[in-house]
């Protein structure tokens, strides 16, 4: 994946398509907006040159050596003019809050795809009467498909997004009689017919699904123009009967038998302290033509339900971590006992957790953590959650947020970390974090979601979403501790060709953001 094809285009089309605007359209009419002297980078055609952007329509009309004129314009003088960064892993993008400190990230689109949603259609129709600040996208949930076909809930009688009455039940996690797996099946083909990008496999919070349900999703995502398959393993765990090896040849089992594109989720949490033979048994599998592609994010803990199969109690020594090693967000403790986490998860099982990994203070932990994030193969996702303040989530529309909003600090920080320390200590050049953050998961969806071919590019003709930042300043500033802070260097955000972000502040009235859904017929 590191080199991906360019369909259909000769060599050198994007130059040549480009001088060619200039010079057509450079003394037109002014644009809409122009982004004028910035340091233009495109991980495409590898332009890095100071350079003027005119945007017209939402698109962007022109990119000139010399400043243009626009009924508005930015002065872009020493900044960095990049592609919108593109985020597969949100589930904070389900809430307008969420939604807003992706954009104070550079975020220009953000996708529910780990889990995914259902039903799709009325979950795209709920979000854009709220209005996003982004463009958004959503998978198929398998996870709500079983908790339909478990009880017999009618598909149109479910919440679009309801993880605290799917978690109050068990009977959706384990092995299904056929009738009720080839009622999940039937499920997931509604939500991929409605528009869902692909098919959000989250197995490793249903250990126990039916091994064939997984290769009948992935044979019906081939008829769907071939939609990834997000998945979370099976097992998260390092050690132990059931660990993250057995995991990663399931999904690459299923990639090498039916061709279908399967996607690890957050490589780096869910290898772990294997993340360097995991990288190698999947560029195997690639190198063999097995089409599989992969995201990482750049902190050492994860997040999750606190009643996840894999924060079991007797299942943590299969972890490598202690009940201490897990923080419950609602009232920001650390679990102290197994006692007290069994009763946590009896108590609240779909309250929020972080629990800690791999230790990025630790220079050989953190060695284990780079390898997932700076691969050139892997996309960087941020696996971004909710924010909530004590036990509730923010779902009203309130910008900024209280000062005691809560998550965890990828919710915010994760492309600024990547652009600012991680460019600036040596381990990525700016265009590869760039290409990274933008290009790679365009690529990785543009198959089956052709509005994806127009994204993660500074070329003519390509949305215009647009992150300005400040090379020497972005950063993230996001803590554990403090998480409720918004990334700095972030200068301007444009979405669909609309300011978003303005001198590093929030327009909280721009809601420019657009649907992004599959658009390729059954085969």
């Amino acid at each position: 994946m590191g080199n991906f094809p360019t369909r259909g285009r000769p060599a050198g089309w994007i130059a040549v398509l480009a001088l060619a605007a200039v010079s057509a359209v450079a003394s037109a009419a002014d644009f809409d907006l122009v982004i004028n002297n910035g340091r233009v980078i495109d991980p495409e055609s590898k332009l890095d040159a100071v350079r003027s952007v005119g945007i017209t329509g939402g698109k962007i009309a022109a990119i000139s050596e010399k400043p243009l004129s626009g009924q508005k314009a930015i002065d872009a003088r020493g900044l960095v003019v990049s592609p919108g960064f593109i985020d597969l892993h949100s589930h904070a993008v389900m809430t307008l809050a969420g939604a807003r400190m992706h954009v104070m990230d550079g975020v220009t689109t953000a996708f529910e795809m780990e889990n995914g949603v259902l039903p799709v259609a009325k979950s795209y129709d709920f979000v854009a009467g709220e209005g996003r600040p982004l463009n958004y996208g959503f998978s198929v949930s398998w996870v709500f498909a079983r908790a339909l076909a478990a009880d017999g809930t009618p598909v149109e009688e479910f919440s679009t997004d309801d993880w605290d009455g799917v978690f109050q039940r068990t009977d959706w996690q384990g092995y299904f009689p056929e009738d009720k797996a080839r009622r999940v099946v039937e499920l997931v083909e509604q939500g991929l017919r409605e528009g869902g990008i692909g098919v959000g496999a989250n197995l490793g919070y249903m250990p126990g699904a039916n091994y064939e349900e997984l290769y009948e999703l992935a044979k019906l995502t081939k008829k769907y123009g071939n939609s990834p398959i997000y998945v979370h393993i099976r097992h998260n765990e390092p050690y132990g009967p059931n660990n993250n090896l057995a995991a990663h040849e399931e999904v690459i089992a299923v990639a090498a038998m039916t061709g279908a594109h399967m996607h690890f989720c957050h490589l780096n949490s869910n290898a772990n302290r294997h993340i360097p033979d995991r990288i190698r048994a999947t560029e195997k599998a690639r190198s063999l033509g097995a089409n599989i592609t992969w995201e990482a994010y750049p902190y050492g803990a994860g997040s999750t339900f606190i009643a996840g199969a894999y924060l079991a109690p007797d299942n943590l020594p299969n972890m490598g971590i202690e009940s201490t090693d897990i923080l419950y967000l609602k009232t920001g403790e650390r679990v102290a006992s197994n006692e007290r986490l069994a009763q946590l998860q009896k108590e609240d099982p779909s309250g929020f957790s972080i629990f800690f990994l791999l230790d990025e203070n630790d220079p050989k932990e953190r060695a284990l953590l780079d390898q997932a994030v700076v691969h050139p193969d892997s996309a960087i996702a941020s696996d971004a959650t909710y924010w909530q303040v004590g036990a509730d989530v923010i779902r009203s529309d309130v910008w900024p947020l209280p000062a005691n909003a809560a998550s965890h600090p990828r919710s915010a920080g994760t492309f600024a970390r990547v652009a600012g320390p991680y460019v600036r200590d040596g381990k990525l050049s700016l265009m590869d974090a760039i290409r990274k953050m933008s290009l790679v998961p365009a690529q990785i969806l543009e198959e089956s979601v052709p509005q994806m071919q127009h994204k993660g590019r500074i070329n003519v003709g390509a949305d215009a979403d647009i992150t300005v930042f400040d090379a020497a300043t972005i950063r993230d500033r996001s803590t554990y501790e403090k998480p409720n802070q918004t990334s700095a260097g972030i200068r301007h955000v444009v979405v669909n060709g609309v300011v978003t972000v303005s001198d590093g502040e929030l327009l909280a009235d721009a809601k420019s953001g657009q649907a992004v859904r599959r658009a390729v017929t059954p085969r």
